[in-house]
C-alpha cells in the first residue's frame, strides 16, 4: 500500500505543479487523483499493518499525538502537500471547518458525514450564532469528498475501525471549531502546551486534587478562546459538568459567552453512548439522532444502508435495544414505548389513547397522559427530529 500512496503523491505533485500550485485548484486535483487510483479496491488491513510495522522510517509526521486519528500516519510528503492515513476508533470528529485544502476517501469501514451552516459573525476568536444541519449522507469505501475552506462538517465513524486517506495541503489557514448549538472558535493547531494542560487538568480531576479555586485560577490566565477549548476538553474527558457550572460564573472574561457555552457543554453530555454497541447499524441510527437529522433524511439514509427493507419498521426495535444497552441517555417504560411507537407511525394522540384504553382496560382514554408523554418525547434532543 505504501508504494501506491507514494505514486499517488508523485502524480498529485506533478498535476498541482502544472496548475501553478494554486490552493484553490488542489481539492479538485486531489479528488481526481483519489478516484483514479481506487486504493480501496486493493486495500487490505493486515497488509497495511505489516507494512507500517516493518517500515524502517516514515516521512516527517504531521502529528505525533493521537487526536485527529487514532493514530494519524503521514505516509508521503511532497512540496506543499502530504498524504495522511487515519485509523479511527473514536466515533466522531468535532464539527469543524478546515485550515487546509484537499480531499479524502474511505479505505475501509462505514461513515456518516454531516454538513453544517453557521450563521453569525464571520470573524472573531469566539463567536456566538446558530449552527444548522445542511445535509447528511453515508460514506462507503471508494467515495471521495473534496475538502475546501468552506466545508463545515463532522464525520461519524461507524465501523470499528474505520480507515480514511487524506491528500491535503500543508499550508496553514484559519480553522474554526464549532460547539453545538452555536459557538464558533477560531483556532490554530493545538500546541504542545495546550495538550499538556489538558493532561494536567485530567490528572488533577481523576486524583481528586482539582479544587474549584485552582481551576478558576488556571483558566483565568488563558485567552477566552483557549479557556473555552480547555473547558470543552475537560467536560469531554471527565464528564464533570457540575464543576463547570460552579466555576463558570467566576470567570468574568467568559461572561459574553456564558449562556451559549453552558448550553454547548450540556449538549455534549447528552450525546449517546457509542461505546455501548459495536453494531454498525446501531451506531448509524445513534449518529443520525445525535446529528438532528430530519425524519425524512433519516429514513432515506437507513434505506440506502439496507436497500429493500422498510427503514421505519426497524427504528423502534433498534431504539428499544439501544435503551436497554444504555447507549441512549434515557429509558421508557412499556406505556412510553407504545406512545413512541404510535407517534412514529403518525397516529393521532386520540388514537394512541384509545388503543391504550383497550389494552389496559381502563374506563376512559388516557388522553392527557398521552399528550404529556408526547411532549416529553418531543422535548428530547435526540428524538425531536425523528418525531417531527
Amino acid at each position: 500500500m505504501i508504494p501506491s500512496v507514494r505514486r499517488l503523491a508523485d502524480h498529485l505533485d506533478r498535476t498541482w505543479a502544472r496548475a501553478g500550485r494554486s490552493p484553490a485548484a488542489f481539492p479538485r486535483l486531489a479528488a481526481e487523483a483519489l478516484r483514479e487510483t481506487r486504493l480501496h479496491e486493493s486495500f487490505r488491513l493486515d497488509e497495511c499493518l505489516e507494512a507500517l510495522w516493518t517500515a524502517r522510517r516514515l516521512p516527517r509526521q504531521l502529528s505525533r499525538e493521537e487526536g485527529f486519528g487514532q493514530p494519524p500516519v503521514t505516509l508521503a510528503r511532497r512540496k506543499g502537500l502530504l498524504v495522511d492515513l487515519y485509523f479511527w476508533r473514536s466515533p466522531r470528529t468535532g464539527i469543524h471547518s478546515h485550515g487546509f485544502r484537499g480531499a479524502f476517501t474511505l479505505l475501509e469501514g462505514l461513515s456518516l458525514q454531516a454538513e453544517y451552516r453557521f450563521r453569525g459573525p464571520s470573524r472573531g476568536e469566539v463567536r456566538s450564532g446558530s449552527l444548522a444541519l445542511k445535509e447528511a449522507r453515508l460514506l462507503r469505501p471508494g467515495q471521495v469528498e473534496e475538502i475546501s475552506t468552506a466545508l463545515t462538517h463532522s464525520v461519524w465513524h461507524l465501523s470499528m475501525p474505520t480507515l480514511s486517506l487524506v491528500a491535503r495541503t500543508t499550508r496553514r489557514e484559519l480553522q474554526v471549531t464549532y460547539l453545538e448549538p452555536g459557538l464558533a472558535l477560531e483556532r490554530r493547531d493545538e500546541t504542545d502546551l495546550g495538550i499538556k494542560r489538558r493532561g494536567i487538568l485530567r490528572t488533577l480531576q481523576k486524583t481528586g486534587r482539582l479544587e474549584d479555586d485552582t481551576l478558576v485560577s488556571l483558566l483565568g490566565r488563558l485567552a477566552p478562546g483557549e479557556a473555552i477549548h480547555a473547558l470543552h476538553h475537560y467536560v469531554q474527558d471527565t464528564g464533570d459538568l457540575a464543576r463547570l457550572e460552579r466555576v463558570l460564573p467566576r470567570l468574568p472574561r467568559l461572561r459574553p459567552w456564558r449562556g451559549p457555552l453552558l448550553e454547548a457543554l450540556r449538549h455534549l453530555r447528552s450525546e449517546p453512548g457509542f461505546t455501548r454497541t459495536r453494531d454498525d447499524d446501531d451506531r448509524l441510527l445513534l449518529a443520525l439522532l445525535a446529528s438532528g437529522v430530519p425524519r425524512k433524511t433519516l429514513l432515506r439514509v437507513l434505506a440506502e444502508r439496507r436497500p429493500g427493507k422498510d427503514p421505519a419498521a426497524g427504528v423502534l426495535a433498534r431504539l428499544k435495544a439501544l435503551m436497554g444497552s444504555g447507549a441512549l441517555p434515557f429509558r421508557l417504560n412499556a406505556t412510553g414505548l407504545e406512545v413512541l411507537e404510535g407517534t412514529l407511525r403518525g397516529q393521532p394522540e386520540t388514537v394512541i389513547a384509545r388503543d391504550l384504553m383497550a389494552r389496559y382496560r381502563v374506563k376512559r382514554p388516557p388522553l392527557a397522559d398521552v399528550r404529556r408523554c408526547v411532549r416529553e418525547l418531543r422535548a428530547s434532543r435526540l428524538l425531536r427530529p425523528l418525531l417531527g
